[in-house]
């Protein structure tokens, strides 16, 4: 929205009425929140999502993600393979949950935060009157598993420069079907390096 702004601020000099602008800033800003809900209500499971509902299981769940440091893609699969109510229950779930995700060792203050988004995230999926099976379909089908990594990109245009781009058409082949689980691909999925 910031950059729209400046947009407008640098159109103004070129346009007699800015009342055309003012609305399309404001249009642009409600179809943003719009799309954003749908994109992260699905990458959570729900179907369809109104803005109302979602954003404050956002600001829950990026309050914990920032403090975290979670890598994003994890997240979202290992969120999709664990019962909710076994993170709310056992606090050693959510432990190996977090150590999974997490590119440090979790903290008491990480694991509230956790605690309160999963609480906040049942909550809504109880609301929502979500089965298990749907929200994991849905999850699914919004997150990718795999995704192209800059160090693994790096390592592939390594080995493609010393005459071998065996790699890169695995990549290819891994980019082709990014949301399914395959076992030929599972060592993409990891954290980045540290």
């Amino acid at each position: 929205a910031w950059n729209l702004a400046m947009l407008a601020n640098a159109l103004v000099l070129l346009v007699k009425d800015q009342k055309p602008l003012n609305i399309a800033l404001q249009s642009f800003a409600d179809t943003f929140r719009f799309k954003l809900s749908r994109l992260f209500g699905r990458k959570l499971g729900f179907a369809q999502m109104d803005e109302e509902s979602f954003f404050p299981l956002k600001a829950v769940m990026d309050r914990f993600l920032e403090k975290s440091k979670s890598d994003f893609t994890i997240f979202f699969q290992e969120l999709a393979e664990q019962p909710l109510e076994d993170l709310i229950q056992n606090p050693e779930d959510r432990l190996r949950f977090l150590k999974i995700v997490m590119y440090s060792e979790p903290s008491e203050e990480i694991d509230e935060l956790f605690f309160d988004f999963i609480e906040a995230y049942k909550q809504l999926i109880e609301e929502f009157k979500i089965s298990e099976e749907n929200r994991v379909a849905v999850m699914r089908e919004s997150n990718p598993r795999y995704i192209l990594r800059n160090y693994i990109l790096f390592e592939a245009i390594k080995k493609t420069e010393n005459g071998d781009n065996s790699m890169v058409k695995e990549l290819e082949d891994m980019l082709r079907s990014p949301y399914a689980k395959n076992e030929r691909f599972e060592k993409f999925y990891a954290k980045r390096p540290k």
